[in-house]
């Protein structure tokens, strides 16, 4: 009896270990942030088709040189690493939608792997405009008049590239009244606020001529886009 219960500590010692360790192990890995930076939303691992895909990784108490990123399969290249404070970056081309692609997260120093992404690959649509955050096209007036101007979005899709207007036609008819107003930018010219104030319910506004463009990017035409005013 005094043989068994003597081991006893020993083996709940053993059993404290193997969870600490099991624990710390998990932490490790669980501590390692990686996201794409134009990806709304960083835990969803996705890169896009010929787009702009930047996979960062920040891992606290550990140098952003000392890491190591590889990539595991021939369905996706990396560029050269680089770093900005405790970031460590580069840049990513995929190369396929049938099977997720993977990237390991190593340390320098020991050769160890800290964790394994897997990432899927999707398509971007082709952009939209809209005013501000109206996801309707039958809208009041007051929260038409509430928006800053227009911004550029993706259909359907997590790709958060930052694409700005850059010129637009404002128009809009009613009544005997035709209305056309060109802007430079993407903000609600004090103008096209005017028009818009004037106008009654029913009418319908009308962005034509939208032009859109991003970092290292050509300026690109964007579909038109129509709201109808409400009460």
């Amino acid at each position: 009896m005094a043989n068994r219960y003597v081991a006893q500590p020993s083996l709940l010692l053993t059993l404290a270990c193997l969870l600490c360790l099991v624990a710390t192990t998990y932490a490790q890995k669980d501590t390692v942030m990686v996201w794409n930076q134009w990806c709304e939303r960083q835990d969803t691992a996705v890169l896009f088709l010929a787009a702009n895909n930047t996979i960062s990784v920040y891992t606290p108490g550990t140098k952003a040189g000392d890491l190591v990123l590889k990539s595991l399969d021939k369905t996706l290249k990396i560029s050269s690493q680089e770093i900005v404070a405790d970031t460590l970056s580069v840049l990513a081309m995929p190369y396929t939608l049938e099977k997720p692609m993977r990237l390991a997260i190593s340390s320098k120093k020991t050769g160890k792997v800290l964790k394994t992404v897997y990432f899927n690959g999707a398509t971007v649509p082709v952009p939209n405009a809209r005013l501000g955050r109206l996801k309707d096209t039958l809208v009041p007036k007051v929260n038409v008049l509430a928006q800053v101007g227009l911004r550029v979005y993706f259909p359907n899709s997590l790709y958060s590239y930052p694409y700005h207007v850059t010129q637009y036609t404002f128009k809009t008819s009613y009544d005997k009244v035709n209305v056309s107003i060109q802007v430079k930018g993407g903000l609600i010219s004090r103008d096209v606020e005017q028009a818009i104030k004037a106008a009654p319910v029913g009418a319908v506004l009308n962005f034509t001529d939208i032009k859109a463009t991003c970092p290292e990017c050509v300026t690109r035409s964007i579909p038109d886009y129509r709201v109808k005013l409400t009460k």
